[in-house]
């Protein structure tokens, strides 16, 4: 099973044709998988796959995916009336992977495409009434896939995720450890040598033996956010813009009798902008800092003047000098790199610090 997975990867890599000879690493790849091929007549599969007097039937199907191969593999597990159960192989695919790379998340989807069509193809076949269908993955990311939309995806992705939602709409998708997943036995491959003696392959993981069996769960996390998101299709963002009237601005800041607290409202207000741009596992959520404090003072002050000293700032922005006439002219009036207009003068040979920036704020 691993040797010809690996050998026709190898081939294919190679770009070998028919006739050619084979480099002698793949030549004893091929030899030693000719020598254990007879071994596979000593394997002994029972026909029989029910327990005697079954009350409760249940399929379980698992998928998973390595580089070279992914494999899907469906087990009937059945319980008599004692409940004594017993888990047998029913029947599994498995398909060697792309020559062209692809990413371990996308190969995963592939493997949980597989058991679905699997599933599909299986489910009609059986003539005893089956209780419930488990789908089982040790994939996080493809189980996160399965339960959103798949137009939130990128085509590869949202294609498969939408087959699968489609062939499976009554199958239990789980999580299941990458040591109790059976199908890695079909990815990973199991010589000759050891086929016969491998439990996990022909029987599944043991707790799929016992009366109960968990059902495998896993929690969200920032990380698992960000992997998925690297498969996000790009969103429009939809831009509003509302014309409001200027009582409007007089009424917002006559809200607050406390600059301290006007202030910090605008920062909150600034971060919510900020954070509607970002991923949710990049968003800010804690105490204000003091880089939003000092912005969003510098937006109150832009507000203000945009509203008292619209000509000014339309002249100074565009690096024009205000008439003569105009009553800022005595204050030397310029616009710095924040959009905001200040006073020269003589303030240029002050001793503030530069962190005192109210002092050359116009109002």
């Amino acid at each position: 099973m691993r040797l010809t997975c690996g050998l026709n990867t190898n081939l294919w890599s190679h770009n070998l044709s028919w006739d050619e000879e084979l480099p002698n690493s793949l030549a004893r790849q091929w030899r030693i998988f000719q020598e254990q091929l007879p071994l596979l007549t000593k394997i002994k599969i029972p026909r029989c796959i029910l327990i005697p007097q079954a009350i409760d039937v249940q399929v379980h199907g698992f998928c998973d995916s390595s580089e070279k191969a992914y494999c899907a593999a469906i087990y009937i597990r059945s319980k008599d009336a004692t409940q004594t159960v017993i888990s047998r192989l029913l029947t599994s695919k498995t398909r060697v992977s792309r020559v062209k790379t692809q990413s371990l998340p996308r190969l995963e989807l592939c493997s949980a495409l597989l058991l679905a069509n699997l599933l599909h193809a299986t489910l009609p076949t059986l003539t005893m009434p089956i209780s419930e269908t488990f789908a089982w993955s040790d994939s996080k990311i493809t189980l996160a896939w399965l339960k959103s939309e798949p137009r939130r995806w990128q085509p590869f992705v949202a294609n498969r995720v939408a087959q699968i939602q489609e062939l499976t709409p009554n199958v239990h998708w789980n999580f299941v450890s990458g040591l109790e997943n059976s199908a890695d036995c079909g990815t990973r491959g199991i010589p000759p040598t050891k086929l016969e003696n491998c439990d996990l392959w022909f029987n599944g993981p043991d707790w799929l033996k016992n009366s109960t069996f968990p059902i495998g769960r896993f929690e969200d996390n920032p990380q698992l956010q960000e992997d998925m998101s690297t498969e996000a299709k790009g969103i429009s963002k939809l831009i509003m813009l509302t014309v409001v009237d200027a009582t409007f601005k007089v009424e917002f800041f006559q809200n607050f009798s406390s600059w301290n607290k006007l202030k910090r409202v605008v920062a909150y207000c600034l971060r919510f902008v900020k954070n509607c741009s970002l991923a949710a596992c990049k968003r800010r959520k804690s105490f204000l800092t003091t880089t939003e404090l000092s912005e969003a003072e510098k937006a109150i002050v832009k507000f203000i003047q945009h509203d008292h000293f619209s000509m000014e700032v339309s002249y100074l922005s565009a690096g024009k000098q205000l008439p003569s006439s105009n009553k800022l002219i005595p204050l030397t009036p310029f616009y710095d790199d924040f959009g905001i207009i200040r006073v020269g003068g003589r303030l240029k040979n002050s001793i503030l610090p530069e962190s005192a920036e109210a002092s050359h704020l116009a109002f």
